[in-house]
This record gives structure tokens, C-alpha cells and sequence, in this order.
């Protein structure tokens, strides 16, 4: 058998006590041996482990590891660092592995541009260091860890914890799911590979060409939808969780997220989103992403249309979305940041009118993280990128903005919230008006969609009161016609007092 490592004549000497800690031993272990050392304090134990991981120097006697060995090692006191977490230190054990995955990822970034000589290089150069991640359990480095959390009684306790405080402070903690498809290092792809599609040998299928990277579950067996619900119900039920984010929602039968809310709602009433557009989803789900005024906000920002479009996108929303059908507003996303820039790229110096807009239009606001500290840089879905919160620049601008959605029943979400109206003005391809009402309770909005400073009427019998505006703090009172003059995207929002 393959000796993994040897030490031969290891001694050692306490520096302070002088006192002698080993003395001339000796050990070889073979590949597929476990070795527990066992003795009271003070007998050396830990002293060895450090010589071994050349953390300390034996007086005499040497340490010898087989070529490729790779060594993990956790202190049993005082090695965590105070800025990362225990996910961090833990992953520190797996670093090698996880540096050669991020080699990978950046080969097949260059394979996409090589030719020639040069890609055949990097083709040979990738398949080697493949077969060596392979042969380091490379795609099971993510699973290994949360067994290994969860072997230490880290995970479970962790996240009770932090639930029970997020509630403390009035909040709630949606998880995200993906029920599409799973890696290929879930349990599932051994222990129950008939819950995945199969080709004609039995080999499981990725849901298309381009998700290589993760396997296709297959709802048309009954026990994958019976196992998949069981999920969904453990962190409702062990944990507190109070809804779900779903991946790709619509890419998973409707019927299967009826039938999985009705079963996780008995246990405790969820707050369910679908990543999905389709009206239909509704059916199981409370919200959906309103990706065609996401789209709509892209395209004015880039005079590819006007606000007039406003108008098409509400009849949309009007005809298709039911009121109780909540909707989420967002100026970026995971997807969006990774693939299309930051909402700086995307918006310029609109980017600020735009998520106003998000707030004061029927729908539920996204912040996205990092938007508090106008984080001006991408966040890559395979990478991890630490945001820079520096001193928060935009936290009064989304402070003010939560205040008034919260406090305004005008404002509220779905039934809960007021009629919206729109408000005409004389140049009604820039600049953006409209009141919303809830009894008493009213908020107008007016906007300048464009990079240039706009002057125009704005004439409604629903422009009268009097009125606080939000972000300068100035009282005016407004009769049924109002000049307006609007700096570049520039944005008003006035509220009745």
C-alpha cells in the first residue's frame, strides 16, 4: 500500500518546563488508515500534530508527506481569525482545492478567446488539472464542509440563533431554493438516481447544454416531489424560516408548488417568491419578478423608449396580474449584476430616479446588496466578491424610502395598497406623474425620464393639497395645474399632510 506520510526519530523539548514532550518516535501511515491519538494534557499531542504541519520545528527527526499529499488541519484553540467566520476557517482546510477550482474557472474564461496553439495548450493544461481536482474530491469540497459544520454542531445552532434574532427585529428570512435541478454531489445523485432524468443508459441528464454544471430533477416521479416538499418543510419546521425565493420557479410544474405550499403552509404560513414572470404562477406563489418593467426602466434609460411605455406596461400588469398578485420592482439583481453590470452601467445618472420609481409604482422594492453603499462594482454568480460598505452613502436615500413604504397604506403592497392614477403633463414622453391614494392617505410622484431638464404642465384635479416633499423636506401646496420644472432625472415625491 501507498504510504501517505512518515515521521522517523521525532523529539521535542518544552522550551519554558524543559520538560520532554516526544522522544525518538516513529509512525508510518498507509493510504486508507484513521489513526486517533489519545493521552492526557500535556502528553504531547497537539505538539505533534503542529510538527507535522511544520507549525513547530522537532529537535531532532524529520517529517515525510508522499508527493500530492494535501494536509488539513484544525487548531484546537486560538487559530480563528475575529474578521471570518467559522465557514471560513473550515474552508481554509480545502484551499488547495478551492484554488484549483478557480483555476478552472479562469482556463475556460480564456478558452473562450484562445485559438490555435495556444487553445490547445490551455485544453491540455485544463484536462490535467481536471483529473487532479477529480482525483481530490474536488466537486464534493462544498458538501464535505457542511458535513463537516454539522459533525461539530456549528450549522443547525448557528442559523436557529440568527432566525430568532432576524425576528427579534421585526424581520423575516426568505431562503433561496432551487428545485430545478441540484449539483452533482447531492446525495440524491447515488442514493436515488431515478429523481433526476435519464437518458436511455440510465446516464442522468443537466437540464441543457449550458447547465452542464448541475443535474435535472424529474417531477414526474412522485417520489422526487414527495422528497423535494420533505426539504421544504425541514427548515420551516426545525429552523423558523418564513418563506422561500425560487430559482427558475417556472421551470418546476405549477402544480408541484401548489401542492409543496399547501403541505409547508400547514406547518406555518410562508411567504412564497417565484424568479419567474408568467401570471399563471400565481397560482402558488405570493410574488413574482416583474422583469418587464425591469426591461422597460433599461430601455428608457437608453432612449430606446420613453415613459409614454409606462402606460402600455401598467395595462399589462392591470390585465394580466390580479391585485393580490404581488409584484417585485427591482433596479438590479443577482442576475442582472453578474451578467449586465451594475445598475450604475445600466441606468447612469438615473439609477437613483429609477429605484424610486420602484418604490412609488404597485409592487414590492428590491435592494440588492450593496446598493446602501452605492457598491459600483459586479457580483459574480461563481465568485465570491466582499462588498466594500465603506460609510453607507445611499443608506438615507433607502432609509427615507422604506419609512414612506412602510408608514403610507398608499404605498402598502398588493390589496393592501392604494389605487394608482396616473397624472397628465404636456410633455408626456419625459416626464412621469401619478398619484396613489389609499382613503386618506395619498403620495404623488413625478419624474423626469430623460438626461436633459424638462419644463412642462402638470394639470389633475388629483394635484390639489397640500404636501411635505420626501427627500428636501419643503411644504407646498398645489392647485389642480402646476408648472413643473425637472432637472435631469430628477424626481419628486410629495407627500399629503
Amino acid at each position: 500500500m501507498q504510504t501517505v506520510f512518515r515521521f522517523s526519530g521525532l523529539s521535542y523539548t518544552y522550551p519554558k518546563s524543559k520538560n520532554l514532550a516526544l522522544d525518538d518516535v516513529n509512525l508510518s501511515l498507509e493510504m486508507g488508515d484513521s489513526l486517533a491519538l489519545l493521552g492526557p494534557n500535556g502528553a504531547g499531542k497537539t505538539t505533534l500534530l503542529r510538527i507535522i504541519m511544520g507549525l513547530e520545528k522537532s529537535d531532532e527527526g524529520e517529517v515525510t508527506f508522499a508527493r500530492g499529499t494535501s494536509v488539513g488541519y484544525i487548531a484546537q484553540m486560538n487559530m480563528l481569525s475575529s474578521g471570518r467566520s467559522i465557514y471560513d476557517e473550515v474552508c481554509e482546510v480545502m484551499r488547495p482545492v478551492i484554488d484549483m477550482e478557480q483555476s478552472l474557472r479562469s482556463m475556460e474564461e480564456e478558452m473562450d478567446h484562445a485559438e490555435g496553439i495556444q487553445l490547445n495548450e490551455l485544453m491540455e493544461r485544463y484536462h490535467q488539472t481536471q483529473t487532479h481536482f477529480e482525483q481530490m474530491g474536488g466537486y464534493a469540497w462544498k458538501s464535505e464542509i457542511s458535513g463537516i459544520l454539522r459533525g461539530l454542531g456549528f450549522t443547525d445552532d448557528e442559523l436557529k440563533a440568527l432566525v430568532k434574532e432576524i425576528h427579534k427585529l421585526g424581520m423575516h428570512v426568505v431562503l433561496d431554493w432551487v428545485a430545478n435541478h441540484t449539483a452533482w454531489d447531492n446525495p440524491w445523485i447515488e442514493n436515488t438516481p431515478d429523481r433526476y432524468y435519464r437518458d436511455s443508459h440510465g446516464n442522468i441528464l443537466a437540464p441543457n447544454d449550458d447547465w452542464t454544471d448541475v443535474a435535472h430533477l424529474n417531477y414526474d416521479n412522485p417520489d422526487t416531489v414527495n422528497a423535494m416538499i420533505d426539504a421544504l418543510s425541514y427548515w420551516v419546521k426545525d429552523f423558523d424560516i418564513d418563506g422561500y425565493r425560487c430559482d427558475m420557479a417556472g421551470l418546476v410544474p405549477t402544480w408541484f408548488w401548489v401542492k409543496a405550499r399547501e403541505a409547508v403552509d400547514k406547518i406555518k404560513p410562508c411567504f412564497w417568491l417565484a424568479e419567474w414572470e408568467d401570471p399563471k404562477i400565481h397560482d402558488g406563489f405570493d410574488m413574482t419578478y416583474a422583469w418587464e418593467l425591469h426591461n422597460l426602466m433599461k430601455q428608457i434609460a437608453k432612449k430606446q423608449k420613453n415613459v409614454y411605455d409606462f402606460d402600455h406596461y401598467r395595462n399589462y400588469e392591470l390585465n394580466c396580474f390580479q391585485r393580490e398578485n404581488y409584484r417585485l420592482n427591482f433596479t438590479t439583481n443577482h442576475d442582472e449584476s453578474a451578467w449586465n453590470g451594475t445598475e450604475f452601467d445600466r441606468f447612469g445618472e438615473g439609477a437613483k430616479m429609477f429605484a424610486v420609481l420602484s418604490y412609488l409604482l404597485p409592487g414590492m422594492p428590491l435592494i440588492y446588496s450593496g446598493q446602501e453603499s452605492a457598491f459600483n462594482q459586479t457580483l459574480p454568480l461563481f465568485e465570491k466578491v466582499e462588498i466594500q460598505w465603506a460609510d453607507y452613502p445611499l443608506e438615507g436615500f433607502y432609509k427615507a424610502l422604506n419609512e414612506l413604504k412602510t408608514k403610507h397604506k398608499a404605498l402598502w403592497n398588493g390589496s393592501f395598497g392604494g389605487s394608482f392614477s396616473k397624472i397628465m403633463t404636456t410633455d408626456n414622453c419625459n416626464v412621469y406623474a401619478f398619484a396613489r391614494i389609499n382613503g386618506g392617505d395619498k403620495v404623488i410622484g413625478i419624474f423626469n425620464a430623460s438626461p436633459d431638464r424638462k419644463e412642462c404642465i402638470a394639470e389633475s384635479e388629483l394635484l390639489k393639497g397640500k404636501y411635505k416633499e420626501l427627500f428636501s423636506g419643503e411644504e407646498t401646496v398645489f392647485s389642480d395645474r402646476e408648472r413643473l420644472g425637472l432637472s435631469a432625472w430628477e424626481y419628486k415625491v410629495y407627500v399629503g399632510i
